[in-house]
Parts: structure tokens; C-alpha cells; sequence
């Protein structure tokens, strides 16, 4: 994660924020708005993303001491690109195995802690479920209990 972008951004919402409380925390202005970003932002390498290869990727899911329900998440979060709030409103009515998709249509709101409807109409979208995914979801399907909505994990991410 990007330490210095989240941070930014977190005291931007902050010290704008239309709840005094947090506003009264940060006060005004912004502490965080004049601190630059690490590194040469003119430089190549800082211009490049970072990944993870596949053998990394395979080792987090792989890795016993990580939570199952994390492992899980990651694995969806990988094959599916959603953001972390679109994972999180993630229900099993939106997921169509039979047929290899899954609709998004709704965003957790981490400010407010409920679902919501997407930011923009391009939020709204139909997402292939990659075959390698399949298997997972039909095993987490199986050890949901029956009539609940919320995809099986105690995941949060």
C-alpha cells in the first residue's frame, strides 16, 4: 500500500469532512497537504508499479499462517480485479456460477459502513469469474449457511 497517498487522502477527507469531530481531530489546514511524496517523482523506477508475480501470489494463498478468509480474498480480489469496497458488498445473489459471472452493482461505504450504489454507472458491471476461481467458489458456497446472503468468510478488506 501506499503509505503517503492514504494518509493524504485520509487527512483530505478529514479536515473537510462535514462531521466537526473529525475536523476538530485534524484541525484546518490539511497537516498532511504540503508533505511530498517519497522518492524522485521524476524518476522511471518510482513511475512503475509494483506487482506480484504469480509465485509470490501463489505463496500468499498458500501460506498457513495467513487467515483462510484472507486467502480467500485475495484470491477473488486477484481473479476478479474488484476494488476492496466492491469485494465487500459482494453477495452470493450477485454471483452466477452456473454461468461464470458476477454483477456488481453495489460498494461498501467505509465512511458510513453501509452499502451503497457505485459512484459512477461504469461502477455497474458484469465480471467473468476466471475458471481457476471456480472451484473456490463453489467450496465457499457449500459452507454457506443456507439462506444467508454474505459470501462465507469473515473477511474486511
Amino acid at each position: 500500500m501506499n503509505v503517503w497517498w492514504a494518509l493524504r487522502g485520509a487527512t483530505r477527507e478529514a479536515t473537510s469532512s462535514k462531521r466537526r469531530d473529525l475536523r476538530v481531530l485534524f484541525g484546518r489546514p490539511n497537516p498532511c497537504a504540503a508533505v511530498q511524496p517519497p522518492g524522485d517523482r521524476n524518476s522511471r523506477q518510482d513511475r512503475q508499479k509494483t506487482f506480484v508475480y504469480p509465485t509470490e501470489f501463489a505463496q500468499l494463498v498458500a501460506c498457513i499462517d495467513v487467515p483462510l478468509a484472507w486467502r480467500e480474498a485475495h484470491a477473488i480480489a486477484a481473479y476478479t480485479f474488484l476494488r476492496p469496497s466492491e469485494l465487500r458488498a459482494l453477495r452470493w445473489p450477485d454471483v452466477d456460477i452456473d454461468h461464470g459471472r458476477m454483477r456488481i452493482n453495489k460498494a461498501w461505504s467505509y465512511l458510513d459502513g453501509r452499502v451503497k450504489s457505485p459512484k459512477t454507472r461504469s461502477g455497474i458491471r458484469d465480471v467473468p469469474i476466471h475458471p481457476r476461481l471456480l472451484p473456490l467458489l463453489r467450496r465457499m458456497r457449500e459452507i454457506t449457511v443456507p439462506g444467508s446472503a454474505e459470501l462465507k468468510g469473515e473477511f474486511r478488506p
